[in-house]
């Protein structure tokens, strides 16, 4: 028995110190884990320290474009800043200017080159504001608006942490194109053509699609959708049938002014909800709303030129003597001028699309006039009716100066009068 535990304990004696190497390897082993577990617990912690100066950085460049957003709405009230116009924020007061980017200093204060948030976690943002359909450093010719803005926002937040946001505005609350002076939205049924057309027949009473401000390119003095309100078939000014429009400027042809007196559109040219009658009833229902929240559904005022106005009238509309106006203008009742009064912008008479001039009145800007059946239900608070587009009516008489005529500048400002909108924000 002895004798087999000693060869026993022979033969294992080259075994000796095995277990105090396998100990070393296992505390080597669990050494090297402790370590990347330290390691890696550091990297998350500064990681997240990273992560959170990011967020910081992301909402100071959110916070830039809220404040961006505020100037544009004349929420900010800075002493010797320009009156705000999606050109002063671009140019300021220089005219002509550079698209350059401007930083809105006139509103807002800036400290060390940015808009300071907060000193503790170090916060601040940096504004760039340009017209988005020029390049950069393009020239903004003197009197010309930009439609689109683009706004970039960068923000700084801790550990020299930076985001940039960029967005869209819109000068326009709607789509709108002025094609002509006055666009007349024809009858669906090509072949009826308006209820009553006339210009008048005295001199110097004027119709033009040239641009009266001079920016924009000349339009047609008018434009219909229908062959019946153009030319009834034969060619305008070539044959002897005449169509509604035809024969309308051909009693007044030395008064109608611009690259043509009468132009036929497409249906599918014009703005959606001019296109069809349902269209037509939707935009109704939602400018009528608008109007609501404004404060401008059948006011007592119709704005004026230092101060334009967007106006929803449901109902009849008579303007007479003085009566004067400025702004974007909705009737869906008939609409009777007379005197010397005036407006300056976008009026629209869509509903019953009818318009009657008597006196001396002007109207600068541009016109749109549509005839469809619409009765509001107060119910489901919206325009309703059946049927397509039917035949509208203008109808002028009396002598003296009288002037209807395109002007740019005075669309522009009655785009102006609902404010603007926001087309999108991207993270660059």
């Amino acid at each position: 028995m002895r004798k087999e535990t000693f060869e026993l304990s022979r033969r294992r004696a080259g075994e000796r110190g095995a277990a105090l190497i396998t100990a070393l390897l296992v505390s080597m082993l669990m050494l090297a884990a402790g370590g990347a577990l330290i390691l890696t617990t550091g990297l998350g912690a500064s990681n997240a320290v990273d992560s959170s100066a990011e967020a910081q950085a992301y909402y100071a460049a959110e916070s830039g474009l809220q404040t961006a957003l505020s100037v544009v709405r004349r929420n900010v009230t800075t002493a010797g800043a320009p009156a705000v116009s999606f050109r002063s924020l671009v140019c300021e007061t220089a005219n002509p200017c550079t698209n350059a980017g401007n930083n809105l200093s006139s509103w807002l204060t800036y400290t060390n080159n940015a808009v300071q948030l907060s000193s503790s976690p170090s916060l601040s943002f940096t504004l760039s504001v340009s017209d988005a359909s020029k390049n950069s450093g393009d020239i903004l010719v003197a009197g010309y608006g930009p439609r689109f803005l683009l706004v970039r926002s960068v923000g700084h937040g801790p550990k020299g942490a930076t985001k940039a946001l960029e967005m869209m505005l819109d000068d326009y609350a709607f789509d709108f194109k002025a094609q002509a002076a006055i666009t007349i939205r024809s009858n669906d049924v090509d072949t009826t053509g308006m209820s009553a057309f006339s210009l008048g027949n005295s001199n110097p009473h004027t119709w033009t699609g040239n641009d009266l401000a001079g920016l924009a390119p000349a339009v047609p003095a008018f434009a219909v959708t229908n062959t019946q309100d153009y030319d009834a078939g034969d060619g305008f000014g070539l044959g002897t049938v005449q169509g509604t429009g035809e024969k309308a400027i051909g009693g007044d042809a030395g008064n109608v002014f611009g690259p043509a007196q009468l132009s036929k559109l497409s249906v599918s040219s014009l703005e959606t909800w001019l296109q069809n009658a349902t269209n037509a009833r939707a935009f109704l229902t939602t400018m009528r709303a608008k109007a609501v929240e404004m404060g401008r559904f059948n006011p007592g005022d119709l704005g004026t030129e230092a101060s334009p106005k967007f106006t929803f009238i449901d109902g009849d509309l008579s303007l007479g003597g003085g009566d004067h106006g400025a702004g974007l203008l909705i009737v869906t009742g008939n609409i009777t001028q007379a005197g010397s009064s005036s407006f300056k912008g976008i009026t629209m008479a869509l509903g019953n699309g009818n318009i009657d001039r008597k006196g001396t009145p002007d109207e600068i800007g541009a016109m749109v006039v549509a005839n469809f059946e619409h009765n509001y239900d107060s119910t489901t608070q919206s325009y309703k009716g059946t049927g397509g587009f039917g035949s509208p009516s203008i109808t002028s008489a009396g002598g003296g100066n009288s002037l209807v005529g395109y002007n740019s500048d005075w669309v522009r400002k009655a785009m102006e009068a609902l404010g603007s909108t926001v087309v999108g924000v991207v993270e660059r």
